[in-house]
């Protein structure tokens, strides 16, 4: 008999599945007197159970159970949202260092309940006002990629203190020394070292600068896993925020220090770079999925295309088609992956610099028509779109919380120092790891930066200038009572950020799922560029594959899509929060005082 491979292929893939149906029943998770196929969902090493909780007055989700229980503590002294989640910052920049940190930057929503408003906080890192297009190009236009990654020249001004300080300044209800003392006293009194810390500072070992070695290699070797690890200087640098905020890091010896460094090192960053930062707020980007109001982040995030996506996606009936024909849902699902990545790469920018058309973006015009070109039968390569290589992103060493409270206040919030500990390099005396975000520029047009990943004109790099961002904070409101907050959400994980938050709203909206299982649940992702749909296991079934490898996409599996939603969600009187399993959060709720 003879058989095409790809029909050949299909039937060996059916047969796979019929062998395991039969062989076995899978085994199920149950939540909330739902049993959901473990299959299904990325499996932790441990117990489920340390990564969702529910409570009635605030539940907090995040990646680092130290930060989560500081939130707690400033509810407990009668404190509110915002200096819950200042505490939060300030706890995890001191125990994931690796990811975020009071020389990096972030993007926050806040959402206050009683007023029904939602504000957009941005103080992600600027590019120093002595920062020219060709920074990182000698005279033959080629690129230097590590002095865009390792050194002081790839540090851009940082704004997560400023950003913390005057959130705390015009919402906090308690003394900034007391929101700031658990930070203050982990990196005095320290924590035990765990895994992910340890691997990362031994992957940085050989680029760190004499300071950062002298913190995170103590006796000259990496800390083992369950060693106590202090910070002493990063303390002092807490308690001088504490007494003078924002002073205490733009003014006096931490902003001496930092200068000096420069000078010594060549890096960019002067006096007039921290004397004009601002940290630039607003009301948050607002759309709509079938009929749930969604508020996100405005550009220099990706929220506009996380809207766009959703957009078309409300269009495609999910729940409908995934019933009847999942192959068609994961196609539909790829190619409108596909297409929104495509316009990140053209238009995604710092509206200050360039024109970010997100009116056009959101139009019923422009979705329509992005919709018609899809092709149901066939996958449209990305290279016969028109456009630019996917754009420069971030990390996926970022981090991310959610915070809901019972009153109807709510805070996302994503914060990075880019690479894996940033530059390597820190502010000598002050405990401070610097950031290295001038590699979320584009260095060049059509060159790749440390991902592997192509920019555009709309990110080059200019003196004061945000570069464009993955990170998109993103809060989705009831549909019969659009006042009510729904469920609050976000990711660290670099370009995965995007897709991880639509899958997980898909998950809660179109699924009915747990917040557990929609969080936890196998992902695919798909950027336009490269031409890959990379998928974990469970993420879809071997008879799907087998069909979607027929209509022409290239399907790798990977052991995991390297980004973690930390979600709290509203379930009647219960605040349900779910902390990746793919990461080391845990999340922790109570009642208000």
């Amino acid at each position: 008999m003879n058989l095409t491979s790809s029909v050949a292929r299909r039937i060996r893939f059916l047969a796979l599945a019929m062998l395991v149906l039969v062989g076995c029943r899978p085994a199920t998770l149950e939540l909330d007197g739902r049993a959901y196929p473990l299959f299904d969902l990325y499996s932790p090493e441990g117990s489920p159970d340390r990564y969702h909780a529910s409570a009635r007055g605030f539940m907090i989700a995040t990646d680092a159970p130290e930060a989560s229980r500081a939130g707690a503590a400033m509810y407990a002294a009668g404190g509110n949202i915002v200096d819950a989640a200042v505490a939060v910052s300030f706890a995890i920049s001191v125990v994931r260092p690796q990811s975020t940190g009071l020389g990096g930057g972030g993007f926050l929503l806040l959402h206050l309940g009683d007023e029904n408003q939602t504000l957009a906080f941005d103080f992600r890192e600027r590019a120093p006002l002595a920062a020219t297009r060709d920074l990182y190009q000698d005279r033959s236009g080629n690129v230097d990629a590590r002095s865009s990654l390792f050194g002081s020249r790839a540090v851009a001004v940082p704004g997560t203190v400023a950003g913390l300080v005057e959130l705390h300044e015009r919402f906090g209800s308690l003394p900034l020394d007391v929101v700031l003392e658990p930070a203050r006293k982990l990196a005095a009194e320290g924590f035990p070292m765990y895994a992910d810390l340890a691997g990362a500072i031994a992957q940085a070992e050989d680029d760190m600068d004499t300071g950062m070695r002298a913190v995170f290699l103590p006796d000259g070797r990496p800390p083992e896993v369950g060693e106590q690890f202090l910070q002493p200087d990063l303390a002092l640098t807490i308690e001088r925020i504490a007494r003078a905020g924002r002073d205490g890091f733009y003014e006096g010896p931490v902003a001496q220090a930092l200068l000096d460094y420069m000078a010594a090192t060549g890096g960019l960053i002067t006096r007039a770079d921290l004397d004009e930062y601002e940290v630039r707020s607003g009301p948050a980007l607002v759309g709509d999925y079938n009929g749930y109001r969604i508020a996100t982040m405005p550009p220099p995030s990706s929220g506009v295309f996380i809207l766009n996506m959703l957009a078309m996606l409300a269009r495609t009936n999910p729940r409908e088609t995934y019933a009847r024909d999942k192959a068609e849902y994961y196609h539909m699902l790829i190619e409108v992956f596909r297409r929104g990545y495509q316009d990140r790469a053209r238009y995604g920018g710092d509206p200050l610099f360039v024109d970010v058309p997100v009116e056009h973006l959101l139009s019923n015009e422009y979705i329509s028509g992005r919709l018609a070109a899809i092709d149901h039968r066939h996958a449209t390569p990305s290279e016969s779109l028109d456009g630019v290589g996917a754009v420069a992103v971030e990390s996926r060493e970022t981090t991310h919380f959610s915070i809901l409270d019972r009153n109807g206040n709510a805070i996302a919030s994503t914060q990075s120092v880019n690479y894996r500990l940033g530059a390597r390099v820190m502010i000598p005396g002050t405990g401070v790891v610097l950031n290295d975000t001038m590699d979320d520029f584009s260095a060049a047009p059509g060159v790749p930066n440390v991902y592997g990943l192509v920019g555009g004109e709309a990110n080059a790099i200019a003196g004061g200038k945000t570069p464009l961002s993955s990170m998109s904070p993103t809060i989705v409101f009831e549909r019969e009572n659009p006042r009510q907050v729904r469920m609050v959400l976000g990711a660290p994980g670099g370009s995965r950020i995007i897709t991880s938050i639509i899958e997980t709203i898909i998950n809660d909206i179109e699924m009915d799922m747990h917040a557990y299982a929609s969080v936890a649940r196998a992902r695919l992702h798909h950027q336009y560029l490269p031409d890959r749909v990379f998928f974990e296991r469970g993420a879809m079934g071997p008879g799907v594959r087998a069909l979607l490898e027929e209509r022409g996409h290239r399907l790798e599996l990977v052991p995991v899509i390297g980004a973690k939603v930390f979600l709290v969600r509203r379930d009647g009187e219960r605040l349900i929060g779910a902390s990746d399993p793919r990461g080391d959060g845990q999340p922790l709720g109570g009642d208000l005082p």
